[in-house]
Order: structure tokens, then sequence, then C-alpha cells
């Protein structure tokens, strides 16, 4: 279930989308932060587990990001089946690298601070056309929401955001759905990439995955 605060972040509507992606490297942020909320926005992972991203927990050959209990916030180890758009920011960024964290802080050893995150985000608020209240978390509820507007059901939508469900059926049910999680992965990146491109028709839906 949703916690409170999730549930009153602001998101961006598909316009929004498109103003966010096609203006953000107009920004003048630093690349690292950039490249930061483009991966939380293709995973709808939370900011704090994209921040703190080391190395060690890409898997290049098999396209995984392999998310420890004791990184997520509920606790919850993930397996964040990569799209193709993904790999090709890592691998960007690990052509790049001499640090153990995939985005490392400018100023000191450790990783990026999601602080700062927070505070470019505010800085630039006008510039990405982002609601007022914008936050990094907003980028999660807007990918989780498109999702849904592609037509992936609540099971893969708890997949793709670690939820745990907690109904009956969920405790007798052990399928992962890591082939319908990919699928979705993949569709989202490339509904992303179409929100980026000019010329981009409106979405209508996609065919239904499920309940």
């Amino acid at each position: 279930e949703l916690e409170k605060r999730e549930v009153a972040t602001a998101y961006l509507t598909e316009s929004q989308i498109r103003s966010f992606l096609r203006n953000l490297p107009k920004t003048g942020m630093a690349e690292v932060i950039q490249d930061l909320l483009r991966l939380q926005f293709l995973t709808a992972a939370r900011v704090g587990e994209v921040a703190g991203l080391p190395w060690t927990e890409i898997d290049f050959r098999h396209g995984i990001w392999n998310l420890p209990a004791e990184r997520s916030k509920n606790k919850q180890a993930h397996r964040i089946l990569l799209s193709d758009q993904a790999m090709a920011l890592l691998e960007r960024r690990k052509e790049e690298s001499i640090s153990p964290h995939v985005f490392p802080s400018p100023r000191t050893s450790r990783h990026v601070d999601t602080s700062l995150v927070g505070r470019y985000l505010q800085q630039h608020r006008e510039t990405l056309c982002a609601p007022r209240g914008f936050t990094s978390h907003g980028l999660r509820h807007t990918a989780l929401t498109q999702i849904a507007i592609l037509g992936y059901g609540k099971h893969i939508r708890d997949r793709i955001s670690n939820h745990k469900d907690n109904s009956v059926d969920a405790i007798y049910q052990h399928h992962e759905y890591d082939e319908e999680a990919r699928e979705c992965w993949q569709a989202w990146a490339d509904r992303l990439d179409a929100l980026g491109a000019d010329n981009v028709a409106p979405w209508k839906g996609g065919r239904r995955h499920g309940s």
C-alpha cells in the first residue's frame, strides 16, 4: 500500500514529461544529476536507491540491477530488469568512471547526496515545466502512472515498484513476473524516447496486461 506521503506527490502529465525530457539538458545541471534523474525515470526506483547505486549491483551481462534488501527503502531485495536505454546510460557512465559509485559526488568520495538532487530540481523547476511541489519522487509516480496507461496491471506495477502485496492470493502465489516486468520496463523506456522526440502523437493507452 502506498504511503500517505507518496500519494500526495506531484507528478508529470504527458505534456510535462515532454517538457521535462527536452529541457533537462538546458538546465545546466551537472551531467551526473541529469543521468541520475534519467535512470530514476527509466527504472521507477526511489531516488535514494539510484543515488547510492554502486557498480557492484549492476549485472551488465544479464542487464539486471540487483538492489539488496539493506539498500531498499522497504527492506525488500529488488531485481530491476534494465531496458536497453538504461543499459546504454550505465555503459556510457562506466566507460568514464573511476569511482565505485555510478553517480559519484562532485565534492566528496561518496555518491551524490539526495538533498543535492532535490535542490537542483527546485532550482530548475520552472525550466523543466514541473508542477509546484514536484520532487524526484514525482518521477517514480509519473512512471508508474504511465505504465498503468500503457496497460500493465497492478501485479506488474507492484513488481516494477517493489511494493509488497499482502493479500491472501499473494501469499500462495510465487511467480515473480520477470518476463512481463522486463517487457514493461522496455515499453516504458520506449515510450519515454517517443515523448522526448519531436512531433510525437498523444498516447491513447495500450493493450491490457492483467489487472
